[in-house]
């Protein structure tokens, strides 16, 4: 464990590289309850040295590589919120791919360059509440990790795979079969194909 108190800290300017960078932002104590539940690993658990105090103590039961404790100006400085929780860290993106699903049945929601970040989090929630098998997105819209997204999914994008995909993932899907929710940000709307 360690306690780092300044924002210019060589280890936090790491940590802010490492984000999109293979690693992903989450924070608050919903997503925290979330890790639990579901027993993913964080890279990096960092919580506020106030918080650490008052709620966990020497109780923290997630597991990650490694427990940082910081200041509250450090914990600004890496949130993304303009009141955040005090409990945060990286998560690596989880690797999936198209072969990992094309043998399973189920539906899939395809984003076709959705732009917004909050949406496509609110997506990848409604996946999960729905059982959606996957959400493929494509690399010219918002990525299901980023740090809005991540939020906007409370937790979701731990238990429903997000997969980068393409057309051509896309052609392979609906000749396997699958039950594709296609979303465009057209304004005539999302059809089942």
């Amino acid at each position: 464990m360690k306690l780092i108190s300044s924002v210019n800290n060589e280890y936090i300017k790491k940590i802010i590289k490492e984000r999109g960078a293979g690693f992903f932002w989450w924070e608050g104590y919903k997503f925290y309850q979330e890790l639990k539940k579901t027993g993913k690993k964080s890279h990096i658990l960092i919580i506020e040295e106030e918080e650490f105090k008052n709620k966990f103590k020497e109780n923290v039961n997630i597991d990650c590589d490694e427990l940082i404790i910081v200041s509250e100006r450090v914990f600004k400085k890496l949130s993304f919120t303009n009141s955040p929780q005090g409990v945060g860290g990286l998560i690596g993106f989880f690797t999936e791919s198209i072969d990992n699903i094309i043998d399973k049945k189920g539906n899939i929601f395809y984003l076709a360059g959705l732009q917004d970040p909050g949406n496509v989090g609110a997506i990848v929630r409604i996946a999960d509440a729905f059982n959606f098998l996957a959400v493929i997105y494509e690399k010219n819209g918002a990525s299901p990790f980023n740090e809005k997204s991540v939020r906007a999914s409370t937790g979701s994008i731990l238990r429903v795979p997000c997969i980068e995909g393409d057309p051509l993932s896309l052609k392979r899907l609906y000749e396997k079969g699958f039950n594709i929710f296609f979303l465009t940000s057209s304004e005539k709307g999302s059809l089942n194909i």
